[in-house]
């Protein structure tokens, strides 16, 4: 450990709640690319099941160039490259969408192009999707809903915006101008759909 210490291989560690705001990211960014430490963020955030609490740890860590390696050749993209490659109106959408979904705990998990919002499950289950510059997605596979449930909601939603069908689970909407009253629409519509799947999940109805 003195070795590891005297050598520099170590990585500084902040476990806190309401950490992913936007000054903490910046300071993480800051440290990481402007001081050269290896500092990471958890941000820790909990939830009661009946007589059991869920605590669910969210990550971040920025590198120079906005990516973080997650093997040979490939790369995830993160917050800030993700909006860089919107359109300006898009970006605007999908920020409000990021911080709201943070704020109601959700998973966040970034990939090679865009993000997908996750509930905190025991097996975290997708339920939107973003990539840019403008491609907004609902995925339905996998949600704790019976046939009859999924279809009120896939009729619902289709009544909210002109979602197209990308494949069995997935239907996707193009964000613009003409699209945005709709496409936030949606959104409030899913966020409330979200809840009450993550209630009948965890045993509060």
């Amino acid at each position: 450990m003195d070795d590891n210490l005297a050598n520099g291989r170590h990585v500084l560690l902040i476990v806190a709640s309401g950490l992913m705001d936007g000054l903490s990211r910046d300071l993480l960014q800051y440290a990481n690319i402007c001081l050269g430490l290896p500092l990471y963020g958890v941000e820790i955030t909990m939830f009661k099941m009946g007589d059991r609490e869920l605590i669910v740890p969210r990550g971040v860590r920025h590198r120079a160039g906005g990516r973080r390696p997650t093997g040979p050749g490939r790369g995830r993209v993160d917050h800030a490259t993700f909006l860089a490659a919107c359109t300006p109106s898009t970006a605007a959408f999908f920020e409000r969408m990021l911080n709201e979904a943070e704020e109601r705990g959700m998973v966040l998990y970034w990939g090679s192009k865009g993000f997908s919002v996750r509930m905190p499950l025991e097996q975290p289950v997708s339920v939107m999707r973003g990539y840019p510059p403008d491609v907004f997605e609902v995925r339905t596979a996998n949600w704790p809903l019976d046939a009859e449930t999924l279809a009120e909601f896939r009729r619902q939603l289709g009544e909210r915006a002109p979602f197209e069908l990308g494949g069995k689970h997935t239907h996707r909407l193009r964000v613009d101008e003409k699209t945005q009253q709709q496409v936030d629409d949606a959104l409030a519509f899913m966020w409330d759909e979200v809840e009450k799947m993550m209630s009948v999940a965890w045993g509060d109805e």
